[in-house]
């Protein structure tokens, strides 16, 4: 009776701060997102291809239209 009751304390206690109010961060996240598209769009625009393959990880993939799949940054990188 005495493990049951601690095990019922234990999973209550976990249960009680786990789901406890979270920090929103909703608009610190929109803000970031629409910063880094920017900064994305402004080097893409100045066709610096550099800093626009920077942004992507190291095993991105790009779909061209009516191409191939290129798998990663350098591939994409040589890109025309």
């Amino acid at each position: 009776m005495r493990n049951v009751l601690l095990f019922s304390l234990i999973t209550s206690s976990i249960l009680t701060t786990s789901c406890g109010p979270s920090a929103d961060n909703r608009a610190a996240d929109v803000a970031a997102l629409q910063s880094t598209d920017e900064r994305w769009s402004a080097s893409a625009g100045r066709k610096d291809v550099a800093a626009t393959v920077a942004f992507y990880a190291d095993d991105a993939v790009m779909l061209p239209p009516n191409a191939p799949i290129i798998a990663g940054q350098k591939s994409i990188r040589q890109v025309r």
